[in-house]
């Protein structure tokens, strides 16, 4: 029975793997259950990090054990465990939750069917719901084939085998994280398909995948696609992008194999490991279901079942049926026995009285960040790689008398005149020698690469000598020559062959080559000898650590033997020359050097913890595209911990421990883009506990940043909308990565972080025993994923409110189980993806409510201050806004302008080019009419002076408009005054920005408060003839209306003609249009105005759908709910 159903009793089950390596393959640990000995208590889980952007801490937790018999006292002899009981031991903690599973405790585990017939497919549609213990898994100490030991690598999770073991098909987690899909083709080609994007879901978070293979497309190819989502139920997202390959395919099934859920074929890769739920095989896309486990309606200890399409299921090497989840694994890293009461024991009864002992358990974080060695140099740890007969690093400390070997057991190098720990420069080393004038190095090589070997030397040397002198000798047996010296002169760099061997001496110049960038800056000598046929060729290169390199050979009959001896003194020339890393070995082993001796710059971030975590056989399971992170810089000494957080650090993502499983888990930035809630917690349904305080604070604002690099650059960013509405905040960061270009870019992402609207979370909880239906979804929880919460009070911002969690803190006793999640902000996390629905798209450069907005609404007017307006396309929409704080669907959309490319007889003006009915007042609705491709109003006469309005949009704050008016005659009598329409309220209540066409042919504006002018009337130069049209720009700002004109084709002038202030009954909002009419004494008869080209510059009238309507006041900011972020 699961809790909370389950009453007076802990829902944890606590293990102790005691005698195991806490070091080694988990695998291999043997678990003892020792709940009986846990007491009701409360105990409190920590996991992740404190805050944003801060490191992460261990996870923690701690519980007292019954200790009545000793067996949990450390030096106990008498204890069951002893002599066990010891720092270290590893610990698991698991919880009675999230129902029934699959539990594949071992690579090797897995379930089949019995039935080895009906499973054949022609499309394939195969699909999984797991919670894998690593996402993205490694190997162990053991290594299978060819395979190193710990490095990543695939995990299969369901699929079939053929006959012998090999593959048939099956889908896959890739080492990155992605999911792929192999099979092998009637020829017997493998093929695999992997998903161009990783999973969204981190180790032990619950979620499905699927993956398609359509044969034959009908295009003359085939196409892998793949999905995800939260469940086998979705709703499904493709992964990435579908995979085209030319060509159809199939896959042979001809084998009576089994369906495997968990470990698959015995190739080189492992199965899967953590929970699987449920899994289905369909024959065909969305076709026919050929198999169904579902493990959540298996009761737990079940062996065999059969699931809904009637084939038979059992288990294999460990696998398992159980609703127990691993909640945290850690070690032991405190015992502290004590006795409550005083000692109760009474030898006479027997009676051993009343321990007790407290246990601290701790994630992996705690042993790694504390006493560790720093890492050696990347040279130092990579050179030893390459299988040299010799290597001396160089690197010892001030006042070593001599070098000591870089290999077990190697010969020390002898040496004099050597200042060790002179130079420091070299970033892939430590501080390593320079050379005094005549200093000598002396050193036996043990045999081995006979007449194909190579010396290879680290060296800086500041100028080129005087004179020609000595910088590298070393003796050879069984050779033509008995020793090869190479010099450094004023022009070239030479090798000598010496052959000193009887009576006589001989000395041949081998190689001469001019000596071009040879000094002035730290480089890698190699001399290396290459047999061909009776032949031997000598080279000597000279190679630059940011590529490139200088090289010169020549060639003699005979073999170059063996080195055997490193005896070299110095010319007088090179005094001051630093040297190091010198080794010999083959030549096919030298790229360690490449790889290493300028500290690995140029590595990707991920390529650096994934190599770092099989270099130091530590398990980092690291989500994430490695070609997605940044190059990094050098690689410098320092401990693992501080190595993976400087990749942290440059990448942006989140580093913590898993669950399941000991160990550390790395979820890149990208990774961490666009991920669907772990769960959703409604205020409304008492899923939220408190106390909740979300707070509008400065804390994490940072408006304007500096990156700078290492030995590098720097560049700035800012946030200039941010910077004049809040201030200034400054931050400033230095990252190890390897280009100057980079540091715009990763300056921009922090400030992305530094400058998100709205108000903080800094903590949302909630109590599982009062909602225990949000422990599934919990058990998903952890840094990294993101949260939702809805269903706020009315005086929170409406909408939904996602979060990231930064880190947990649960504390469970026998009748309560409260959560609470460190939070930040989840919307930076949402970036752009191409071709999306939602995520597609663009967000505004600016926005604003045009006008109020009430709850009956079901419309919104929008203005656009900066950038294009919103797109109207029927084929986007709908797409969702955030307006003023309430989440609205746009369902269509409406632009305030009219181009009058229409005919509407006389009595309207129909609908507007942008969608909008023109309304009407004043003067008779015969007098409206469309022609010619103009808005006509028709005066009458008898009415010259009534105002005839034109409406188009509204209510409507400030606004700009610009429209074309003309008149085909010029006036006599009186003026005939057209104008623009703005904030009109009722018949009574309006503004009007006017054209006065005056008799004679003049021009004049003025500004009224519906019929009573404020201000003067200033003329327009230039006059009009009967039919030209001008451009009308007009403006109200608050209640400042300001008013421009210009002839159409001419240039908009930069003053304007009218500046007024209405002071007087100001009017705050209404619609917007035109105004047609003229002065008393006007003698036209029946005279004409006309309009063209109306606008109300970057106003939309958007259909919009409200899931939580409020009231808004105009000006409210409005943008894109999930903006597409450009990364």
């Amino acid at each position: 029975m699961a809790w909370p159903d389950r009453p007076q009793k802990l829902p944890l089950r606590t293990e102790l793997a005691f005698g195991a390596d806490p070091t080694g393959d988990p695998a291999t640990w043997t678990w003892t259950d020792v709940s009986e000995h846990v007491e009701d208590q409360s105990i409190t889980i920590n996991r992740g990090r404190g805050e944003e952007g801060g490191e992460t801490r261990p996870a923690s937790t701690g519980l007292e054990l019954v200790n009545n018999h000793g067996n949990y006292t450390p030096g106990h002899a008498g204890g069951a465990h002893y002599p066990h009981v010891r720092l270290g031991v590893p610990a698991r903690l698991s919880v009675q939750a999230g129902g029934s599973h699959l539990r594949l405790h071992t690579s090797e585990a897995h379930a089949a069917t019995s039935a080895v017939t009906g499973l054949t497919v022609t499309d394939l549609d195969v699909r999984a719901e797991v919670a894998m213990d690593r996402v993205a898994a490694q190997l162990g100490d053991f290594a299978p084939g060819t395979r190193r030991a710990w490095q990543t690598i695939a995990q299969e999770v369901v699929g079939r085998p053929r006959a012998d073991g090999t593959l048939m098909w099956q889908l896959v987690f890739g080492p990155d994280g992605n999911v792929a899909l192999m099979w092998v083709t009637p020829a017997g080609v493998r093929q695999e398909r992997l998903s161009t994007e990783v999973v969204p879901y981190g180790s032990g978070q619950r979620f499905a995948v699927r993956a398609t293979l359509d044969v034959d497309n009908g295009s003359g190819g085939h196409t892998a696609t793949f999905f995800y989502g939260p469940s086998l139920d979705g709703p499904w997202a493709v992964l990435g992008q579908p995979i085209v390959t030319s060509g159809t395919t199939s896959i042979p099934q001809a084998d009576a194999t089994p369906l495997r859920v968990g470990r698959v074929t015995t190739e080189s890769r492992l199965g899967a490991v953590g929970r699987i739920y449920r899994a289905e095989l369909r024959n065909g896309i969305g076709g026919t279901i050929l198999a169904s486990p579902d493990l959540r309606t298996v009761a737990p200890g079940t062996t065999s079942w059969t699931d809904s399409t009637g084939k038979a299921w059992t288990l294999s090497e460990g696998a398992e049926v159980t609703d127990w989840v691993p909640h945290v694994t850690g070690t032991v890293d405190e015992w502290a026995p004590h006795w409550p009461w005083g000692d109760l024991s009474d030898a006479a009864s027997g009676h051993q009285g009343e321990a007790r002992t407290d246990i601290t358990i701790s994630g992996i974080l705690r042993r790694l960040g504390q006493g560790q060695p720093p890492l050696r140099s990347t040279l130092r740890r990579r050179v030893p790689v390459g299988k040299p007969l010799a290597y001396w690093p160089l690197e010892d400390r001030a006042g070593a008398t001599s070098a000591a070997s870089g290999l077990d057991s190697g010969t020390p190098l002898t040496v004099s005149g050597l200042k060790f720990g002179d130079a420091t420069s070299l970033v892939s080393s430590d501080a390593l020698p320079t050379v005094t004038a005549g200093a000598r190095i002396r050193a036996n090589v043990r045999a081995g690469a006979e007449d194909d070997w190579t010396v290879t030397m680290m060296y800086n040397l500041a100028q080129l000598p005087a004179a020609e002198s000595t910088i590298l000798e070393f003796q050879t047996a069984r050779g033509v020559w008995t020793s090869y010296r190479v010099t450094i002169a004023p022009d070239a760099v030479s090798v000598y062959g010496i052959n000193d061997a009887g009576s006589s001496s001989s000395i041949s110049r081998l190689v001469w080559v001019a000596n071009s960038q040879f000094a002035g800056g730290w480089r890698r000598l190699t001399v290396r000898a290459e047999p061909i046929g009776a032949s031997t060729t000598v080279r000597a290169t000279w190679w630059f650590l940011d590529g490139g390199s200088r090289s010169g050979s020549g060639t003699f009959t005979g073999q170059a033997g063996a080195v055997s001896r490193i005896d070299t003194t110095f010319g007088d020339g090179v005094a001051g020359m630093a040297i190091g890393h010198l080794s010999v070995m083959r030549w096919a082993s030298t790229w360690v050097y490449t790889q290493a001796d300028d500290g690995l710059v140029g590595e990707t971030a991920l390529a650096r913890m994934r190599r770092l975590a099989e270099e130091e056989r530590l398990p980092l399971s690291v989500i994430g595209i490695e070609a997605a992170s940044p190059a990094m810089g050098p690689q410098r000494i320092a401990t693992f911990l501080d190595l993976v957080q400087e990749c942290v650090d440059a990448d942006g993502g989140i580093l913590t421990e898993l669950r399941g499983a000991p160990g550390l888990q790395y979820r890149s930035r990208e990774s961490l883009f666009n991920q669907q809630p772990a769960i959703v917690l409604d205020a409304q349904a008492n899923e939220i506990a408190a106390p909740f305080s979300p707070v509008l604070d400065d804390q994490r604002t940072r408006n304007r940043i500096t990156v700078s690099r290492e030995g590098g650059s720097s560049a700035t960013v800012e946030d200039a909308e941010s910077i004049a509405e809040s201030g200034i905040y400054d931050s400033s960061t230095q990252l190890n990565v390897a280009y100057d270009t980079q540091l715009e870019a990763l300056a921009g992402w922090r400030l992305h972080l530094g400058t998100v609207r709205g108000m903080r979370y800094p903590q949302v909880g909630a109590d599982l025993a009062i909602a225990p239906r949000l422990i599934d979804g919990w058990l998903s929880v952890d840094s990294g994923t993101r949260i939702d919460v809805t269903g706020l009070p009315p005086q929170h911002p409406q909408g939904t409110v996602p979060l990231m969690v930064e880190g947990t803190t649960e504390t469970i006793t026998p009748t309560r189980w409260t959560v609470r999640a460190t939070c930040s902000p989840a919307s930076p996390w949402t970036a752009g993806v191409v071709g999306d629905d939602q995520l597609g798209r663009v967000d505004t450069d600016g926005t604003v409510l045009a006008g109020p907005v009430s709850a009956a609404d079901g419309a919104i007017l929008t203005r656009v201050t900066a950038g294009p307006t919103w797109t109207r396309a029927a084929s986007e929409l709908p797409y969702v806004l955030n307006a003023d704080g309430e989440e609205v669907t746009v369902t269509a959309v409406a632009d305030v302008f009219d181009t009058f490319q229409r005919t509407v007889t006389a009595g309207s003006w129909g609908t507007a080019s942008g969608g909008l009915p023109w309304l009407l007042g004043g003067g008779a609705a015969a007098e409206r009419s469309v022609s010619a491709g103009r808005g006509v109003v028709t005066v009458s006469s008898a009415t010259i002076s009534a105002v005839r309005i034109q409406a188009l949009a509204g209510p409507l704050g400030d606004v700009e408009v610009r429209v074309r008016m003309s008149v085909p005659q010029v006036s006599t009598g009186a003026a005939l005054i057209p104008g623009v329409l703005l904030r009109y309220a009722d018949g009574s209540n309006y503004y009007r920005a006017r054209l006065h066409f005056n008799p004679g042919g003049t021009l004049s504006t003025s500004i009224t408060r519906t019929v009573t002018q404020v201000g003067s009337t200033v003329a327009v130069s230039g006059g009009y003839t009967a039919a030209s049209e001008f451009e009308v720009r007009a403006r109200v700002d608050g209640h400042r209306i300001r008013m421009r004109v210009w002839p159409v084709d001419g240039t908009e002038p930069t003053i304007w003609h009218q500046d007024q202030t209405i002071t007087t009954d100001p009017i705050e909002h209404g619609l917007v249009g035109v105004t047609a009419g003229g002065f008393a004494g006007n003698t036209n008869v029946d005279p004409q105005i006309r309009f063209d080209l109306f606008e109300a510059v970057g106003v939309q009238q958007m259909t919009v759908t409200r899931p939580n309507p409020q009231d808004h006041a105009a000006g409210g900011d409005v943008r894109l709910a999930q903006p597409a972020i450009v990364i």
